[in-house]
Protein backbone atom coordinates (compact mmCIF):
# COMPACT_ATOMS: atom_id res chain seq x y z
CA UNK A 1 0.00 0.00 0.00
CA UNK A 2 1.49 3.36 -0.94
CA UNK A 3 1.84 6.29 1.43
CA UNK A 4 -0.54 8.37 -0.67
CA UNK A 5 -3.42 6.11 0.37
CA UNK A 6 -2.47 6.26 4.04
CA UNK A 7 -3.76 9.58 5.39
CA UNK A 8 -2.09 9.26 8.83
CA UNK A 9 1.47 8.82 7.55
CA UNK A 10 3.31 12.11 8.08
CA UNK A 11 4.97 13.41 4.92
CA UNK A 12 8.04 15.58 4.58
CA UNK A 13 9.48 17.44 1.64
CA UNK A 14 12.91 15.98 0.94
CA UNK A 15 13.92 18.53 -1.68
CA UNK A 16 15.69 20.84 0.77
CA UNK A 17 17.50 18.01 2.55
CA UNK A 18 18.56 16.53 -0.83
CA UNK A 19 19.99 19.90 -1.85
CA UNK A 20 21.82 20.30 1.46
CA UNK A 21 23.21 16.76 1.28
CA UNK A 22 24.33 17.24 -2.33
CA UNK A 23 26.07 20.54 -1.56
CA UNK A 24 27.77 19.05 1.51
CA UNK A 25 28.99 16.05 -0.47
CA UNK A 26 30.19 18.32 -3.29
CA UNK A 27 32.23 20.29 -0.74
CA UNK A 28 33.69 17.07 0.69
CA UNK A 29 34.54 15.80 -2.80
CA UNK A 30 36.28 19.03 -3.77
CA UNK A 31 38.02 19.05 -0.38
CA UNK A 32 39.30 15.51 -0.90
CA UNK A 33 40.77 16.48 -4.25
CA UNK A 34 42.24 19.71 -2.84
CA UNK A 35 43.87 18.08 0.21
CA UNK A 36 44.95 15.06 -1.85
CA UNK A 37 47.22 17.18 -4.01
CA UNK A 38 49.89 16.99 -1.28
CA UNK A 39 50.30 13.21 -1.46
CA UNK A 40 52.19 11.20 -4.04
CA UNK A 41 50.52 10.61 -7.43
CA UNK A 42 50.29 6.85 -6.82
CA UNK A 43 48.69 7.28 -3.39
CA UNK A 44 46.34 9.91 -4.80
CA UNK A 45 44.65 7.58 -7.32
CA UNK A 46 42.13 5.95 -4.98
CA UNK A 47 40.99 9.04 -3.04
CA UNK A 48 40.77 11.08 -6.22
CA UNK A 49 38.73 8.39 -7.95
CA UNK A 50 36.34 8.17 -4.99
CA UNK A 51 36.11 11.97 -4.85
CA UNK A 52 35.21 12.15 -8.54
CA UNK A 53 32.52 9.48 -8.07
CA UNK A 54 31.21 11.47 -5.08
CA UNK A 55 31.19 14.68 -7.13
CA UNK A 56 29.31 13.08 -10.04
CA UNK A 57 26.69 11.46 -7.80
CA UNK A 58 26.28 14.62 -5.74
CA UNK A 59 25.80 16.71 -8.88
CA UNK A 60 23.15 14.25 -10.08
CA UNK A 61 21.36 14.46 -6.71
CA UNK A 62 21.49 18.25 -6.83
CA UNK A 63 20.05 18.30 -10.37
CA UNK A 64 17.31 15.89 -9.30
CA UNK A 65 16.49 18.05 -6.29
CA UNK A 66 15.98 21.10 -8.54
CA UNK A 67 14.04 19.23 -11.23
CA UNK A 68 11.74 17.26 -8.96
CA UNK A 69 10.37 19.91 -6.62
CA UNK A 70 7.42 18.10 -5.09
CA UNK A 71 9.25 15.01 -3.88
CA UNK A 72 7.69 13.87 -0.63
CA UNK A 73 8.58 10.88 1.47
CA UNK A 74 7.28 9.41 4.69
CA UNK A 75 8.95 10.63 7.84
CA UNK A 76 11.46 7.98 8.84
CA UNK A 77 11.73 6.69 12.35
CA UNK A 78 15.01 5.67 13.85
CA UNK A 79 17.70 6.74 16.20
CA UNK A 80 19.09 10.13 15.30
CA UNK A 81 21.78 9.89 18.01
CA UNK A 82 22.90 6.54 16.58
CA UNK A 83 23.14 8.04 13.09
CA UNK A 84 25.12 11.01 14.39
CA UNK A 85 27.42 8.68 16.33
CA UNK A 86 28.15 6.71 13.16
CA UNK A 87 29.18 9.91 11.39
CA UNK A 88 31.25 11.01 14.40
CA UNK A 89 33.07 7.66 14.56
CA UNK A 90 33.94 7.83 10.86
CA UNK A 91 35.29 11.37 11.31
CA UNK A 92 37.33 10.39 14.38
CA UNK A 93 38.60 7.34 12.50
CA UNK A 94 39.79 9.54 9.65
CA UNK A 95 41.45 12.04 11.95
CA UNK A 96 43.25 9.35 13.97
CA UNK A 97 44.78 7.55 10.98
CA UNK A 98 48.07 9.47 11.14
CA UNK A 99 48.29 9.29 14.92
CA UNK A 100 47.28 5.65 15.50
CA UNK A 101 48.14 4.23 12.10
CA UNK A 102 45.95 2.41 9.61
CA UNK A 103 45.68 -0.91 11.43
CA UNK A 104 44.97 0.37 14.95
CA UNK A 105 42.55 3.11 13.90
CA UNK A 106 40.74 0.79 11.47
CA UNK A 107 40.32 -2.03 13.98
CA UNK A 108 39.05 0.42 16.60
CA UNK A 109 36.86 2.22 14.06
CA UNK A 110 35.14 -0.85 12.65
CA UNK A 111 34.66 -2.29 16.14
CA UNK A 112 32.93 0.86 17.38
CA UNK A 113 30.87 1.10 14.17
CA UNK A 114 29.73 -2.50 14.66
CA UNK A 115 28.77 -1.80 18.28
CA UNK A 116 26.78 1.29 17.34
CA UNK A 117 25.23 -0.09 14.18
CA UNK A 118 24.18 -3.49 15.49
CA UNK A 119 20.78 -3.34 17.14
CA UNK A 120 20.11 -7.00 17.89
CA UNK A 121 21.29 -8.81 20.97
CA UNK A 122 24.91 -9.82 21.30
CA UNK A 123 25.86 -13.44 21.82
CA UNK A 124 29.39 -14.80 22.20
CA UNK A 125 29.10 -16.51 18.81
CA UNK A 126 27.89 -13.32 17.11
CA UNK A 127 30.64 -11.24 18.75
CA UNK A 128 33.27 -13.77 17.63
CA UNK A 129 31.87 -13.89 14.09
CA UNK A 130 31.75 -10.09 13.84
CA UNK A 131 35.22 -9.76 15.32
CA UNK A 132 36.73 -12.22 12.85
CA UNK A 133 34.89 -10.63 9.92
CA UNK A 134 36.04 -7.15 10.95
CA UNK A 135 39.65 -8.27 11.37
CA UNK A 136 39.51 -10.02 8.00
CA UNK A 137 38.13 -6.85 6.39
CA UNK A 138 40.90 -4.67 7.84
CA UNK A 139 43.52 -7.27 6.85
CA UNK A 140 42.10 -7.43 3.32
CA UNK A 141 42.29 -3.66 2.85
CA UNK A 142 45.77 -3.53 4.40
CA UNK A 143 47.01 -6.23 2.02
CA UNK A 144 45.22 -4.63 -0.92
CA UNK A 145 46.63 -1.15 -0.43
CA UNK A 146 49.98 -1.71 1.26
CA UNK A 147 51.12 -4.92 -0.42
CA UNK A 148 49.29 -5.21 -3.74
CA UNK A 149 48.84 -1.55 -4.75
CA UNK A 150 51.93 -0.30 -2.85
CA UNK A 151 49.98 2.63 -1.41
CA UNK A 152 51.76 3.89 1.71
CA UNK A 153 49.49 3.60 4.74
CA UNK A 154 50.14 5.59 7.91
CA UNK A 155 52.13 3.63 10.48
CA UNK A 156 51.09 5.94 13.32
CA UNK A 157 53.15 8.61 15.03
CA UNK A 158 52.11 7.19 18.41
CA UNK A 159 53.96 3.93 17.75
CA UNK A 160 57.05 5.68 16.42
CA UNK A 161 57.50 7.46 19.77
CA UNK A 162 57.38 4.23 21.82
Amino acid sequence: MSNQTQPNVPQRDTTRSDRLLALTMLAIGFGAIWFGRDISPMARVFPTTMAVVLLVLSALLLCKAFIRRSHEAPHETGSVPRRLLLVAVILVWGFTLNWLGFIASSVAGVAVLALIGHFQGWTPRRALTYGLALLATVAFFYLLFDVLLDVPLPAGTLWQRL
